[in-house]
């Protein structure tokens, strides 16, 4: 069921388009060549250098970002499907995933060309660790963000709250940044969750070793995510729909 909405989402949302999703993967592209330039030159690092690492993190930041904060909501925009079916929350938090999943899918077409003009390393194994942690960071996003649809059911300004707060996080994770931080300033990158899940899936293609600990931080977090969403739903399904 959650496969066939989130596919009715797609196509009721680039219904009369000519190459749909394909909109948002140009404007990614043209951030990605714009910024990516200058910044370079900002931060002192050859643009060969620079833009594929500046476009894996911001492709995986955006479909992060995009995902957890409309998952966030899930519940009090689907609040009329929810009031007259009786499916699962969860449904609709996957149905969510569908959506942004399919415009995660075609940004790597972005990827790819950085791949054939700056030479990444799309080794088998490389592809694999990328797809391992697209797979984590989905499951990671998808439990935070059903927790986070609760108690925005509840509490509607809590909403705009997760909205600044991803914001202000995006500036506080190496995504335009390296993690070449002074030892008392270190703990910026490595207490945030995030800066895991991007290097699991860019240091790889860049031919890069991945920072120790990665796959333990981000399999122990999807664990606490997924028992956390678990444990929340259970104490409160039955109170969801009178919140809405």
């Amino acid at each position: 069921m959650w496969w066939d909405l989130g596919i009715f989402d797609l196509k009721l949302r680039y219904r009369r388009s000519v190459i749909g999703p394909f909109w948002i993967t140009i404007s990614s592209a043209i951030f990605i060549a714009a910024l990516g330039f200058l910044w370079s030159h900002l931060f002192g690092v050859p643009v060969e250098k620079y833009i594929p690492f500046f476009a894996i993190g911001h492709i995986v930041w955006q479909y992060f970002a995009n995902l957890l904060v409309d998952e966030s909501n899930g519940f009090v925009q689907f609040e009329g499907h929810i009031r007259q079916c009786d499916a699962p929350m969860t449904t609709y938090l996957l149905r969510l995933w569908i959506r942004h999943s399919s415009v995660f899918i075609h940004n790597l077409v972005i990827i790819v060309c950085i791949g054939a003009i700056y030479s990444l390393n799309l080794t088998v194994a490389s592809i694999l660790l990328f797809i391992a942690g697209y797979l984590l960071l989905s499951l990671f996003t998808i439990s935070f963000g059903g927790m986070l649809a609760i108690f925005c059911a509840k509490y509607r300004d809590f909403h705009q709250a997760i909205q600044t707060f991803v914001q202000v996080l995006f500036f506080a994770t190496p995504v335009i940044w390296e993690n070449k931080l002074p030892p008392e300033y270190s703990w910026v990158a490595e207490l945030n969750p995030m800066y895991y899940f991007i290097e699991l899936m860019r240091s790889p293609l860049l031919g890069r070793e991945l920072p120790e600990y990665t796959l333990f931080v981000c399999t122990i977090a999807c664990l606490v995510g997924v028992l956390g969403y678990l444990y929340v739903l259970r104490r409160t399904v039955a109170k969801i729909i009178y919140w809405l």
